[in-house]
């Protein structure tokens, strides 16, 4: 049985004898070297690491051989969150899904999902601004064959800030970094997010379908609107008339995206568990 914190120094603090567990190791450096020592594994079905240990090492106190190899800190979050416990992350840290949905992390170029090529008459054909998003399909003879996207991963922090003048019809204002929705009628034509805000003016970022026209309603509110009396585009990272070649990224999958990565873990040979067990206790003497 080799448990992790039986290896770190023991210290006198405040006259009391303790494991000074705030000591940190950099090992693996040897078997980093050879690919051979380490196997990936998916993780599923909602295990531990101490049942992976105990499968794998048959030993379940081996659990921190698992955070060490993967340098994996926070043995919680730092860990792939399955189902229900990634909700609450997100409800947690975000109050809900529908918010974490809507609040925009950053924007980002769409190709991977655009897959369709267009013909190299269509590409002389389309306005200017839009060829810099494609690239050449060459073939024999250095000819042209056809027109693809360009995968160049292309990012912008928000895509437009925009300043309204506005006549609030509640006696609140808006809220400094609350989502915004706005209506025509009883429909929702588009939303973004505020990022200050008074009585007759806010200026917001991020916007996402028609923000130009009808009613703002404060998304945590409806009873919270105001109605626009006129508007000025402060910063216009991409056009209008470009925001196909674009899609935002919202937290909920930047959290996503990043919970995933972390599925994929890599297991040390069960040969390398002792000699790597001697080589943390060693750097910790």
């Amino acid at each position: 049985m080799e448990l992790y914190f039986q290896k770190f120094p023991i210290i006198s603090y405040n006259n009391i004898t303790i494991r000074n567990i705030s000591e940190r190791v950099s090992v693996l450096t040897t078997p980093k070297l050879a690919p051979m020592n380490y196997y990936p594994y998916e993780l599923g079905n909602g295990l531990r690491p101490d049942q992976i240990a105990r499968n794998y090492y048959s030993d379940p106190t081996l659990d921190w051989l698992i955070w060490v190899v993967n340098g994996i800190v926070d043995p919680y979050y730092g860990w792939y969150l399955y189902d229900e416990d990634f909700k609450n992350y997100i409800d947690q840290k975000y109050g809900d899904l529908d918010t974490a949905s809507q609040s925009i992390a950053f924007w980002r170029t769409n190709w991977p999902s655009d897959v369709n090529e267009i013909t190299s008459d269509y590409f002389d054909r389309l306005d200017g601004s839009f060829k810099k998003y494609y690239e050449p399909v060459w073939g024999a003879k250095t000819k042209i064959l056809s027109y693809r996207r360009k995968q160049d991963d292309l990012m912008m922090n928000t895509n437009k800030i925009s300043k309204y003048s506005i006549t609030m019809n509640s006696a609140n204002n808006f809220a400094n970094g609350e989502l915004l929705h706005f209506y025509f009628d009883d429909a929702q034509i588009g939303f973004a997010e505020c990022i200050t805000a008074n009585s007759t003016e806010i200026i917001v970022r991020n916007h996402v379908g028609n923000t130009s026209a009808g009613t703002i309603r404060s998304r945590a509110s409806k009873l919270v609107n105001a109605e626009i009396v006129s508007i000025t585009t402060m910063v216009n990272n991409i056009p209008d008339i470009e925001g196909k070649y674009w899609e935002y990224v919202s937290w909920w999958v930047v959290e996503t995206e990043k919970n995933e990565g972390k599925r994929f873990i890599d297991l040390l040979d069960v040969n390398q568990v002792m000699p790597i067990a001697e080589e943390i206790r060693k750097a910790l003497q």
